[in-house]
């Protein structure tokens, strides 16, 4: 990812989890944001966009959804 002039980089993990009726997808990433406030970050994200896509056990509906991730970001201080 680039931007004014600078690399940034970022890296992530995600798990999977399998409950009674329903599978649970968690993706985490860390952004490296040195230099940038909240705005500027959520600027960066809201050209990415996340694409998510699933089955419906039952009846196998395949259905699929895209947003900005701008637009869902949250901020926590550590």
């Amino acid at each position: 990812m680039k931007d004014d002039q600078q690399i940034r980089y970022w890296f992530g993990s995600g798990a999977d989890e399998e409950q009674e009726n329903k599978n649970i997808y968690t993706r985490e990433f860390v952004l490296y944001t040195k230099g940038l406030n909240d705005k500027q970050i959520k600027e960066i994200l809201s050209a990415a966009k996340v694409k998510t896509s699933w089955v419906v056990k039952d009846t196998k509906a395949k259905d699929q959804s895209e947003f900005a991730a701008g637009k869902n970001i949250k901020f926590e201080a550590k």
